[in-house]
């Protein structure tokens, strides 16, 4: 892939290498996966379509509709299963709309974290213009990340100081890095960081749940780069700290 600069990067690029990954992953197995890729990446064709064409609120609101749908559907679907016969006759449906479903979301958090935690799915971010989905870039999606965290204290204040610490430190890298040097230096600080806690190195409490946090932003963003690289991480920090 192309080391182009990290401010140029845009939401477009992030479907993209979505679906690069679905493609060409040997993370899941390709049998036992077949459905959820099929949703997934029918999903990410008709957002990638849109996003050419559409502004913000008008995709916000298509997507949106689609997901509470799918909702409804899916509670239709558990209503009417009453046997195991009828369970897997609906499994490969199933698994496809909730590739299709998860795919969406995680566009839609881009646009808006909100859309990730239901309590808060009324927050709007604050001076923000109703831009071409083509043009917002990974700036936009940091600055509304770092805006949404400030508003809403979704997890404890230590762990959301650990996660504003970690989207501003990004925000000024981004400005100035290329991908490359950017997801060279943070990939090695939250591996490095894992390291630390799986050693044991750093046991106090406070510090733990503040590095959470930190950690949460820097992989959301790797992630969105590159899906791989959340595989490619040691285990996850908050599975550590939460058996302490």
């Amino acid at each position: 892939m192309l080391s182009k600069k990290m401010k140029q990067f845009t939401i477009v690029d992030i479907i993209e290498r979505q679906m690069q990954f679905i493609k060409s992953n040997t993370v899941f197995d390709k049998i036992d996966f077949k459905h959820n890729d099929e949703g997934e990446l029918l999903a990410y064709n008709e957002m990638l379509q849109d996003i050419k064409i559409m502004n913000e609120d008008d995709f916000k609101n298509k997507y949106i509709k689609i997901i509470d749908d799918i909702e409804a559907h899916c509670e239709k679907i558990n209503e009417q299963v009453n046997s195991i016969e009828i369970l897997n006759k609906n499994k490969n449906e199933v698994d496809k709309i909730c590739g299709y479903n998860n795919a969406i979301v995680l566009i839609l958090r881009c646009i808006n974290p909100s859309v990730y935690y239901t309590e808060y799915r009324n927050w709007m971010p604050t001076n923000t213009i109703n831009k071409k989905m083509k043009d917002i870039t990974m700036i936009d999606i940091i600055e509304r990340q770092i805006q949404f965290v400030k508003d809403n204290i979704i997890f404890d204040k230590l762990y959301n100081t650990g996660e504003q610490l970690g989207y501003k430190e990004i925000l000024k890298d981004i400005k100035i890095m290329n991908e490359d040097d950017f997801v060279n230096k943070y990939f090695n600080i939250v591996k490095n960081l894992r390291i630390k806690f799986n050693n044991e190195d750093i046991l106090n409490q406070d510090y733990a749940e503040k590095m959470c946090g930190y950690d949460e932003s820097i992989e959301l963003i790797l992630k969105y780069i590159d899906p791989m690289y959340g595989h490619d991480l040691p285990m996850c920090l908050y599975e550590i700290t939460s058996n302490t």
